[in-house]
């Protein structure tokens, strides 16, 4: 929602990517509300239920521990 926002990510990552790297910084239709939607329609899903954390594993392993799932950050570190 900030002006030139998305042309000042794509100069920026530029800089850094190969010359040759085809990308494009894509915005939301609705900047909002699109981020609710997505997590609610993953929520409406099985693979919801397998990716919350039981209260057995949250007494296991604390608060900070989360599961593995798709839209999960590959980056992360438990």
């Amino acid at each position: 929602m900030i002006k030139g926002f998305a042309e000042r990510i794509e100069a920026e990552a530029r800089i850094i990517l190969p010359y040759d790297f085809d990308f494009h910084v894509i915005t939301a239709e609705n900047p909002l509300l699109d981020c609710w939607r997505g997590a609610s329609l993953f929520a409406r899903t099985d693979e919801f239920s397998r990716a919350c954390v039981t209260r057995e594993e949250y007494l296991e392993y604390g608060g900070h521990y989360l599961k593995d799932h798709r839209f999960a950050n590959p980056f992360r570190r438990n």
